[in-house]
Order: structure tokens, then C-alpha cells, then sequence
């Protein structure tokens, strides 16, 4: 083929594409995507320092939204997260499921934002708070996933038998019970309205299980806690999860909420139609590119 006649059919076979381009055809694909509402815990129990961060020291609820800021950059389009908060036993849903590629810069400007001084009252009745989080994600278009983030101190203590019964439907919701904390109990940081810092709270200032008694988030005056103290409470996240039937995960690291997601099954499968023209214009670039140079690579010598 001459090179005239080869140009030709380089300049032919791209404006074909171009006009592909133009078209911008579409294929359904299959993609697993995410649809959750994320609730945190903003209780003062959360601002103990007893989390990390790339070897920094951090609070609990620092660890837990960088982990969810990570996350929104690495879930697949198509996916929605709601956030929400938590603070005596009631849910505040501060937006609902939103997608999070066309939403990401508000989701995270919303999430910077969330922090102790959006707290209502100082109680942290986690059992209540849970199964009233369950309860609003049911009633949300297309009943989201719960992930609830706490380190699961109820405040005031349950004393075993107390707390409200579970009369739903266990598995009902999709979702993930996270626990943030350390295992060491840890003074809890107290704050005015306006965020400033009062010292930690001592003894005298909460409810404390009865001597000799033995809470039902698994605090025992016997071992020698105490309810101005706080650790992750985990058994007793275990035991509150199994009981409405969704999974439960320890968070220690930023990076670990997405792979959280995907193992407790909370990605489903969604049919979306994925543009084709971005590809048929850059092989109409090629083409122009190749017809450019006559469609030939000249060697050039070395040395």
C-alpha cells in the first residue's frame, strides 16, 4: 500500500471513530458498590488518646473518620454513604446516603466537621443508640447498611437484665458494628459546650456499677475498673451485634474500614452503563498520530 493511500485510510478509519466518539456509546457492566450509613459515636469516652495514626497518638473518633475520609476515596462510584451521629441514645442523621464521587468533597467537609461539641448531652447509652441507628436505617429509601463506630462504654452503666429488649428481626439490616479503643482503661476527657478542655472526669462526677457487681458492658469493680476509666468495650460489642445479627470488626488502623466493608458483605452488585467514547476518541488519536508521521518509525543511530 502506497503512503498516500495508507494516510488515507488512517484519516478514514479515525473520523469513523471520532464520529463513535460523538455517539458515545454504552455497555451495562456489573460493579460492586457500597450503601451505608455511617454513624460515630461522639461521646467524650471517644477523645481518649489511645488510637494511632501513622505512630501518632489520636482520639478514637480522629481514628475512626480518617479511616471513613480514606475509605470515600477508595469505594467504587456508585457507592452512597449517609453520616450520621450518636449522643445519649438518639441517631442525628446528618445527610442521607449521598454518591460518593459526586459527593466526596461535601462528605468530607461534612465529616471534618463532626466532633464532641455536636453532642446534645453526656450520656452514651450504646445498646439504645444501636438499635435506634437500626431502626432509622430501615426506615431510609432502599434500607442502607448500618456501620456503627463506638468503643461501646454505656454511660450510665447497665447493670446485667437493664437496657432496652430486642424484639426485631435478627439480620434484618446489613451491617457492621465497629469497635475503636484501646484495651488499657484510659481517664476520659471532659469538655464544655464550646469544645474547651475541663481536665478528665473522676470518680465522684459519674455513675459507677454498684461494688461487687459486674455491668453488662463487662465492667467489674472487683478488676479493679471504674467507670470514669474506659477501654473498648469489646464482648460486649460482640454480644450486642450477634444479638441483632450484623458483623463485628476492632478498628485499629485508617486503612483497615474499606477492606471491613467488603468482608462483612456489606458490597452488592449494581448494573451501571459505562460510557465507551473517551476510548474510541483516543484510538482516534492514534490513528491521527500515525497518519501524522506517514506511518513509519525511523531508527536513529547511537554512539
Amino acid at each position: 500500500m502506497t503512503r498516500p493511500r495508507r494516510s488515507a485510510v488512517l484519516l478514514t478509519a479515525a473520523l469513523l471513530l471520532l464520529g463513535i466518539a460523538c455517539w458515545n456509546p454504552t455497555i451495562e457492566i456489573e460493579r460492586p458498590v457500597v450503601d451505608a450509613v455511617v454513624v460515630f459515636d461522639i461521646s467524650q469516652s471517644m477523645d481518649v488518646t489511645d488510637a494511632r495514626i501513622d505512630g501518632r497518638r489520636v482520639s478514637r473518633l480522629d481514628l475512626a473518620k480518617a479511616a471513613l475520609r480514606r475509605t470515600l476515596g477508595e469505594l467504587p462510584c456508585g457507592s452512597r454513604i449517609g453520616l450520621g451521629v450518636f449522643s445519649e441514645y438518639r441517631i442525628l442523621l446528618l445527610t442521607a446516603p449521598a454518591e460518593v464521587c459526586a459527593g466526596h468533597a461535601d462528605l468530607v467537609a461534612l465529616l471534618d466537621r463532626i466532633d464532641n461539641r455536636l453532642a446534645w448531652t453526656n450520656g452514651s447509652e450504646i445498646r439504645k443508640g444501636v438499635l435506634n441507628a437500626r431502626e432509622a436505617a430501615l426506615a431510609l429509601p432502599g434500607k442502607p447498611a448500618l456501620v456503627f463506630v463506638t468503643d461501646g462504654q454505656e454511660a450510665p452503666p447497665l447493670a446485667p437484665g437493664q437496657g432496652r429488649h430486642f424484639d426485631g428481626k435478627p439480620g434484618e439490616v446489613r451491617g457492621l458494628l465497629i469497635g475503636v479503643g484501646g484495651d488499657l482503661p484510659q481517664p476520659i476527657p471532659k469538655h464544655d459546650r464550646a469544645g474547651q478542655s475541663l481536665g478528665v472526669w473522676g470518680e465522684r462526677e459519674v455513675v459507677q456499677v454498684a461494688d461487687d457487681a459486674t455491668s453488662a458492658a463487662g465492667t467489674d469493680r472487683r478488676a479493679g475498673t471504674a467507670e470514669q476509666l474506659s477501654a473498648l468495650r469489646e464482648p460486649y460489642l460482640i454480644r450486642l451485634a450477634g444479638e441483632i445479627g450484623v458483623d463485628y470488626r476492632r478498628l485499629d488502623g485508617a486503612e483497615a474500614l474499606a477492606a471491613m466493608l467488603a468482608d462483612a458483605q456489606l458490597m452488592h452488585a449494581i448494573s451501571t452503563e459505562a460510557p465507551l467514547g473517551d476510548g474510541f476518541a483516543g484510538a482516534a488519536l492514534v490513528l491521527l498520530l500515525i497518519a501524522a508521521v506517514g506511518g513509519r518509525v525511523r531508527a536513529f543511530p547511537f554512539g
